[in-house]
């Protein structure tokens, strides 16, 4: 009784501030004191980087998922505000942020909004299909997800084309700054090169290239720097696994013909489930602490900009180089 009256205050909660946020229009405006053009909106940190690649520090941009990442992400009022004013409304697609994004649009009541879900606009002979079925327990459902893997933001080849994507929409929206974002996210794209050559330098001599990872986000990032992944410990992010799939996941891991490199874990959700594997294993695999980049700290992601996804991915690439064998 009790959770249900907290549910029910909640949403009490929820339904007076959009009553106070939009019926009474005294609410915040969002963008108060950004003084750049065009406004967007993005759905994950790496679209910061893009954006700011493209466009350096002409527009003024708005990330949605800084503490809580996209599978976790509850659509707020003040999101809807956002899209009052944008001139650009940037998302993944692939069933990644289409529930929040999607409803974003709609109660902003903005159909004028460009609004690109820049995985769908990929080619499918580019996607790669999720892998890895969790093995229920008895009497438990299998998890559903859909067919394509969304976290293409992690595959070198996926940012190079999610680059030349948002170059076009904004020579279209901006046509006289056009030359200036060509050349910025020419020079982009470069760094984007530099980035995948040094992580295939520093794998290059690994001997053991397939890792466990915590949920299956790796897999554009396994192709780029030519790793295999052979097992998630959670299929679904945030969804504790069975007694039963983690006992299979060790079972892969003591196959000593098709040996595992690491068990990766990421800074989103807690350790425990690779852990457990790892106790299992008797520490034989190491851990590696491995960041999807789906959420950020705000001021680090303001100040870094463009290089914000590039450090990082580049000390995902030490953190698992120092590890493998």
């Amino acid at each position: 009784m009790k959770r249900w009256g907290r549910l029910a205050l909640g949403l009490m909660l929820v339904g007076l501030a959009a009553w106070y946020g939009v019926g009474c229009g005294k609410a915040t405006d969002p963008w108060e004191n950004e003084t750049g053009s065009p406004r967007i909106v993005v759905t994950i940190p790496p679209l910061v980087s893009v954006v700011r690649g493209v466009a350096g520090d002409r527009p003024a941009i708005k990330c949605l998922c800084l503490v809580h990442g996209p599978h976790d992400y509850n659509l707020g009022t003040r999101d809807v505000r956002l899209l009052n004013k944008a001139d650009l409304f940037l998302a993944i697609g692939l069933s990644l942020d289409d529930n929040f994004a999607d409803g974003m649009r709609v109660q902003a009541r903005r159909p004028d909004l460009p609004y690109l879900k820049l995985g769908d606009k990929l080619p499918e002979s580019s996607l790669l299909e999720f892998q890895h079925v969790c093995t229920p327990a008895e009497g438990e459902a299998p998890h559903e997800h859909g067919k394509w893997d969304p976290h293409i933001w992690l595959g070198i080849e996926e940012m190079i084309a999610m680059t030349e994507m948002v170059r076009d929409q904004l020579c279209s929206m901006d046509p006289e700054h056009a030359s200036e974002y060509r050349e910025n996210a020419k020079n982009y794209i470069a760094r984007l090169t530099a980035l995948h050559q040094y992580g295939k330098e520093k794998l290059a001599d690994k001997k053991v290239r397939r890792i466990i990872s915590f949920h299956e986000a790796f897999g554009y990032f396994a192709r780029s720097f030519g790793l295999e992944v052979a097992g998630v410990i959670e299929v679904g992010p945030g969804d504790e696994p069975s007694a039963k799939h983690l006992a299979d996941i060790v079972k892969l891991c003591q196959d000593e013909k098709n040996p595992i490199g690491a068990i990766t874990h990421e800074p989103q959700y807690k350790m425990t489930s690779a852990q457990v594997v790892s106790r299992r294993l008797n520490n034989r695999v190491p851990l590696v602490l491995i960041d999807p980049l789906e959420t950020a700290d705000p001021d680090e992601l303001q100040r870094e900009g463009a290089m914000w996804y590039e450090t990082r991915m580049r000390k995902n690439l030490d953190e698992l180089a120092s590890k493998l064998r």
